[in-house]
């Protein structure tokens, strides 16, 4: 074994007993001598090594650069670089995790990118305000450890599907490596909420949507009224609930001019085929901007029309208001806005879902997700 192999099997090692994360995740990957490359880098298979650079390391250096290495797959930079420049895509997940590194106490290569200005924001953000690197030589233009695509990215002519099961594969790795630091006692706070947010699935607002509305809609079975399906037959069967229709569902939309064609195009599209699917006793749909501007009631067959109504200014309390004072008693309701305007003072007894079209508010009661269209 060269003295280079032998200082990151070390360097490994030590990962292992001091740094269980870093030290779990470059036990998933092989060492590979490459002495044709400036200095180390890793595709999420393997971490090929300059045996002349990792000998002019120290120890401490050697297991900085190894656990900078298995940071770039752990943060999914071998999948997500897609068609932006390499050299600069290599020193922008560089800065984006040495943050991390320097505040976890570890000893880099020196002269690597480690910039405080940077700390928090993710490989993308700091691309797009990089200068250019064209100028810069070598293949590691940070000189601290680069990374390459995965074999399984669609950069590298895999399908979609490949890159996929590769990300899913090293989400897993990551929940796996943070579990086990954190029985341990040693995940770093930043570490783990950063992990956090690379972990939790980002549905699509859809998705999100859909999964609210049918979850509101009764699904056991009741003798009220037999199964119409079966009748014919001589049988008199329970119906499941959710065979009928499911109650009152009321939607609610911002007419003060925060909400575009666009965006309510997409919405009502989702909506009617949401309606069509659970058909609710009666749907309710209600324009309101300042003041409810106008009303529409639709039964399970009929087909929802959506049009604006209103303009003013923005105020969320009226359609709960008028809930109230009709004694309606809705399975759910749905608002689209822009999220900015006076909430309710309480929330209401029936569950709601907010569909916001920008991600910095956040309603001070029930489900919201972000509409992007």
């Amino acid at each position: 074994m060269t003295t280079a192999a032998q200082k990151l099997t070390k360097a490994r090692a030590n990962l292992v007993m001091l740094h269980p994360f870093f030290g779990s995740l470059a036990l998933r990957m092989k060492l590979v001598e490459e002495p044709g490359i400036q200095t180390a880098d890793c595709d999420g298979v393997t971490i090929r090594y300059n045996p002349k650079f990792i000998d002019e390391l120290s120890q401490s250096k050697v297991q900085g650069l190894l656990a900078h290495e298995v940071m770039h797959p752990g943060f999914l930079h071998h999948t997500r670089r897609g068609n932006r420049e390499p050299r600069k895509w290599n020193v922008a997940c560089d800065y984006a995790i040495n943050g991390i590194l320097t505040k976890a106490n570890f000893d880099l290569p020196s002269g690597g990118c480690v910039n405080a200005a940077y700390d928090g924001m993710s490989s993308e953000h700091i691309y797009n305000i990089l200068p250019d690197q064209s100028g810069e030589n070598g293949d590691d233009p940070g000189g601290d450890g680069g990374v390459r695509d995965s074999p399984n990215a669609t950069s590298n002519g895999a399908s979609q599907s490949q890159q996929n099961n590769e990300e899913a594969t090293w989400k897993m790795a990551v929940a796996q490596a943070a579990h086990i630091a954190k029985q341990a006692g040693k995940l770093p706070a930043e570490l783990e909420r950063l992990i956090g947010d690379l972990l939790e699935p980002i549905l699509p607002w859809r998705s999100i949507l859909r999964r609210f509305a049918t979850e509101k809609r009764a699904d056991d079975f009741s003798w009220s009224r037999g199964n119409r399906r079966f009748l014919g037959q001589g049988l008199y069967l329970p119906s499941r609930m959710s065979d009928d229709a499911m109650g009152t569902v009321v939607v609610v939309i911002d007419t003060s001019g925060s909400i575009g064609e666009n965006e309510l195009n997409e919405f009502a599209s989702e909506i009617k085929g949401i309606v069509a699917e659970t058909r609710p006793a009666k749907t309710i749909v209600m324009y309101c901007d300042a003041r409810i501007a106008h009303i529409d009631e639709f039964a399970p067959d009929d087909d929802l029309v959506f049009e604006c109504h209103g303009g003013g200014g923005t105020d969320f309390r009226p359609p709960f208001e008028h809930i109230e004072e009709h004694c309606i008693e809705p399975k759910a309701l749905i608002y689209l806005t822009d999220g900015y305007g006076p909430f309710p003072d309480e929330p209401p007894a029936y569950p709601t879902l907010w569909c916001i079209n920008n991600d910095q508010i956040i309603p001070p009661f029930g489900e919201h997700l972000v509409l992007e269209v």
